[in-house]
């Protein structure tokens, strides 16, 4: 039983657009309509707008432009439907794999969660990373795909997302 109201939930949102949301290398979340193959949106995550100039550099001989290469969202998404302040939402996280944010972000390893209830209309939750007490960087490549579940914390129930941290 995933818990109260659920139920109704998924009555309420039973005909939302049904989508795939897939990560690339330019910086960006896509969300696509399953049956029109039609882009829907784009996001970028906050810590990569900076790292996005990288992807055009400029010879600095000729100062012509050209594709520079690098990782961005190459983390594989999960969503699941979850309980946030008692209200039932449709949650999406990810990593971005080897692909860490801008040098003014820190240039640290990111997992980051959009509000994905509405799929026309997503609203970004949070971004988290992870340095200790003294600035060493502790959160490696977020690679792997986080899992959603349901914790008991001060005897009340609560959603969570588990998520690996890799080299």
């Amino acid at each position: 039983c995933m818990g109260a109201g659920y139920e109704a939930f998924t009555q309420d949102y039973e005909d939302r657009p049904k989508v795939a949301y897939v990560g690339a290398n330019d910086g960006m979340l896509h969300c696509f309509d399953v049956l029109t193959g039609q882009e829907l949106w784009g996001f970028i995550p906050y810590n990569l707008l900076r790292k996005l100039t990288n992807m055009w550099a400029v010879d600095t001989v000729n100062g012509i432009r050209y594709f520079n290469r690098d990782v961005y969202v190459d983390g594989s998404p999960a969503v699941a439907d979850v309980q946030i302040n008692g209200q039932w939402r449709t949650v999406l996280i990810t990593g971005q794999g080897p692909g860490v944010g801008s040098t003014l972000a820190g240039a640290l390893n990111y997992y980051w969660a959009l509000d994905v209830t509405d799929p026309l209309n997503p609203q970004p939750l949070w971004e988290i990373t992870h340095r200790d007490n003294k600035e060493r960087i502790t959160m490696g490549e977020t690679w792997s795909v986080p899992d959603f579940g349901k914790v008991t914390c001060d005897g009340l129930p609560r959603w969570v997302a588990f998520m690996g941290s890799g080299y």
